[in-house]
């Protein structure tokens, strides 16, 4: 009977390091993914900027007549 009581420790002992490795690899990986979230942005935000830096003028914004005569709400 010890025998079986010791396997059943020596399981959930598995399975808890288990579950816990699947939480690091979890947060592991969001973190991975919030980082190259960050760097596309940056590289956006820093193309936009120089984009507009570069043009004589800034862009302006003409509402298109097909949405200014009808309302969508209707």
């Amino acid at each position: 009977m010890s025998y079986i009581k010791e396997l059943w420790k020596m399981t959930d002992n598995y399975l808890g390091a288990t579950i816990a490795r699947f939480g690091e690899m979890g947060a592991e990986s969001t973190r991975n993914s919030i980082g190259s979230l960050r760097l596309i942005t940056t590289v956006g935000v820093i193309a936009g900027i120089l984009s507009y830096l570069e043009s004589d003028s800034l862009p302006t914004l003409h509402p298109s007549e097909e949405h200014s005569s009808h309302c969508c709400w209707q």
